[in-house]
């Protein structure tokens, strides 16, 4: 897991920023739009959602295996659970297959932070997290950009 925000992004990772550009810019068009978008079609693709956060125990971790995950908070904040390294444990619920989502079947012990807006949050695949927190501010309510990139782009967003 990488915690960072929008500026760092641009000067760290700049093939990532690029598609964090496009999510933000079809944001900035439209506020109020949400659902996905592709951006290299099931490669690279960005979601825009509007989100009710819950309380921490109320959420499950969850683990991707194809796709890593960077989250943008366009506006409010968020809290993320996470845990160190690959997830090992046991699945409640797993469609990896079908799609690249599975619940850990018991809440393994987490360590916490929050974001706010312009902030991101990078998890790669096998990486367990919990989204949709409710944050110390006690926001409720998210608006972000998930975009999903392809483990098969790796050696390219990271050289």
């Amino acid at each position: 897991m990488i915690v960072t925000n929008l500026s760092t992004i641009k000067e760290t990772f700049p093939k990532i920023w690029q598609y964090a550009h496009t999510a933000l810019t079809a944001y900035e068009k439209n506020p109020a739009a949400s659902g996905r978008q592709e951006i290299d079609g099931e490669m690279v693709f960005f979601t825009l959602s509007e989100d009710p956060l819950q309380p921490q125990e109320e959420r499950r971790l969850e683990v991707h295996r194809r796709y890593a995950d960077v989250q943008i908070v366009l506006k409010g904040s968020e809290r993320y659970g996470y845990t160190a390294g690959i997830f090992n444990g046991n699945f409640a619920e797993n469609t990896l297959e079908q799609n690249d989502l599975a619940f850990a079947a018991v809440d393994e012990p987490c360590q916490y932070t929050d974001l706010k807006e312009n902030d991101a949050v990078i998890f790669l695949p096998g990486h367990a997290h919990k989204p949709l927190c409710i944050p110390a501010d006690g926001n409720r309510l998210v608006k972000k950009a998930i975009i999903k990139i392809d483990s098969r782009l790796f050696p390219d967003l990271f050289s």
